[in-house]
Order: C-alpha cells, then sequence, then structure tokens
C-alpha cells in the first residue's frame, strides 16, 4: 500500500510508510500554513 501526500489537489510525494507520511505532511503543513496537505491511501490503477 501506497500512501500519497496531496496539496491543493495535487500529488506531490508518495511512501509506502503511513508514519513517514504523516511526518513529512506535518513538516510542509507547518512551512506552508496557507496550503491544504492530505495523507490519503493510494490503491493503484488497475493494471499495475
Amino acid at each position: 500500500m501506497k500512501y500519497d501526500i496531496r496539496v491543493s489537489g495535487k500529488t506531490i510525494k508518495s511512501f509506502s510508510n503511513l508514519d513517514a507520511a504523516n511526518v513529512w505532511k506535518d513538516g510542509y503543513q507547518s512551512m506552508n500554513p496557507d496550503k491544504t496537505v492530505i495523507v490519503v491511501k493510494d490503491y493503484g490503477k488497475v493494471g499495475e
């Protein structure tokens, strides 16, 4: 399972570990408080 970091709806980074993704999200959010930063599960596309 992959976890994507999305900023204002666009994927900017992917992680294989949820904890690492959350740490990165918190750091990015603290440096860019005006941006919306979320972590989402990336299930992949059919055929991958």
